[in-house]
């Protein structure tokens, strides 16, 4: 019990450090995607023993996005990871090894903040991305 206190806390601390009040209720997130001279806004998204990297990013309504899923070690649960890049139909992506890669392209419709998570939704397996007007 009290380690799962001590984790709470720590990404209690986390979320405060990454995300940053900006104004009437709004948050700025810390890593803004950029939009590529493809057009498509391009992240790779690492899965670490320590959780996602990075694990909060923003992207722009109505421009494509184009995740590279990445193991950097060998996990359990976090290496299966539940994006939802269609709200109505969230993707499950499976890295098998360290050198395995798994991509998702998107077009955010909607914006508000989401989250991905590995499938047991662990405290170290959660990250959340925003999708805001462009």
């Amino acid at each position: 019990m009290t380690r799962r206190l001590l984790i709470g806390l720590v990404m209690v601390m986390l979320i405060f450090t990454i995300v940053v009040p900006v104004g009437c209720g709004q948050a700025k997130v810390s890593t803004a995607v950029p939009v590529g001279a493809d057009g498509v806004q391009s992240l790779t998204l690492a899965v670490t023993r320590d959780g996602y990297s990075p694990s909060s990013f923003s992207v722009k309504q109505g421009i494509p996005v184009k995740i590279i899923f990445r193991e950097v070690t060998a996990l359990t649960c976090g290496n299966e990871i539940i994006f939802p890049g269609d709200l109505a139909k969230p993707v499950l992506v499976k890295l098998t090894s360290p050198d395995d890669q798994q991509v998702v392209i998107f077009t955010p419709k909607k914006s508000g903040v989401y989250q991905f998570y590995c499938p047991c939704k662990c405290l170290e397996h959660v990250g959340t991305f925003s999708v805001t007007s462009s």
